[in-house]
C-alpha cells in the first residue's frame, strides 16, 4: 500500500470511527460508511494534511477511499512533487 492511500485511509478511520483494518481502498463512503458530514470533514482533513485544494466538484466523484488516495496522488504527479515531503535540513 503506497504511502498516500494508507495515510487518506488513516483520515478516513478518524474521520468515520472505525478501525483502520475494516477499511479498504473499494470502502465506499456513503454505502459502507453512511455519513456524509463525515466525509466533507474527511476531503478537508485531505486538504490539510497534503497541501492541496480539492474542488466540491471534484469531491463529488469520489466514491470510495481509493479514488480519493488517487485524485491526491495524480496532483503530486501533475506538480511533480512527492509526499510526504523530504524533511528540511537546518544550514550550519
Amino acid at each position: 500500500m503506497n504511502s498516500i492511500l494508507h495515510k487518506v485511509m488513516q483520515i478516513v478511520a478518524e474521520q468515520f470511527g472505525e478501525k483502520i483494518s475494516d477499511l479498504t481502498p473499494d470502502t465506499r463512503f456513503v454505502e459502507d460508511l453512511h455519513e456524509s458530514l463525515e466525509f466533507t470533514e474527511t476531503v478537508m482533513a485531505c486538504e490539510e494534511e497534503f497541501g492541496i485544494n480539492i474542488p466540491d466538484e471534484e469531491a463529488i466523484n469520489f466514491v470510495t477511499i481509493g479514488l480519493l488516495a488517487a485524485y491526491i496522488e495524480s496532483r503530486f504527479e501533475v506538480d511533480n512533487s512527492v509526499w510526504p515531503p523530504a524533511p528540511k535540513i537546518p544550514s550550519q
